[in-house]
């Protein structure tokens, strides 16, 4: 049962710290952006927040590689 829940969640989740930072990343986005009121950059600056965890993810995984 646990190998199997384990498959379930490597479907959906293969990097658990990208998943991690994208997760925290809306919700700073979702509470911060509104507070400071920046009109209609809320979806550009999720999405320029999305790319840099990307990014970062991207880096170390090919530090690990090299």
């Amino acid at each position: 049962m646990k190998a199997l829940l384990q498959e379930l969640v490597g479907l959906f989740v293969d990097d658990a710290s990208l998943a991690l930072g994208l997760v925290i990343w809306v919700v700073i986005a979702g509470y911060g952006l509104p507070w400071l009121a920046i009109g209609d950059w809320g979806g550009p600056m999720l999405a320029l927040g999305a790319a840099i965890v990307l990014l970062f993810s991207l880096r170390k995984v090919t530090r690990r590689r090299g």
